[in-house]
């Protein structure tokens, strides 16, 4: 990982980079990035999502997740939408 990035330059932010699941449980508030894969391994203990969709695509499979999610805030950045959602439990 690059340090320089602004990522890791905010103060009274401490980053941790894992590689393990089980040491994030010891965390209130944790960023997952990643993409369709992450979001499967991560399902199970994920309550919130925060995801960033581009009405452009890149050649490839799109995600397909089988997740019931609400939606609780969403923006425009120019062409692209920030939104947040909730797992919904039933």
């Amino acid at each position: 990982f690059d340090k320089d990035i602004p990522l890791f330059n905010i103060p009274n932010r401490i980053v941790h980079v894992e590689d393990n699941f089980d040491k994030i449980k010891d965390y209130k508030f944790v960023m997952i990035e990643g993409g369709e894969g992450m979001l499967k391994a991560v399902q199970s203990f994920v309550d919130y999502y925060l995801i960033f969709r581009s009405p452009h695509f890149k050649n490839g499979i799109s995600p397909k997740l089988d997740l019931k999610l609400k939606e609780l805030f969403t923006m425009s950045i120019g062409e692209d939408r920030l939104s947040w959602f909730k797992k919904d439990n039933g």
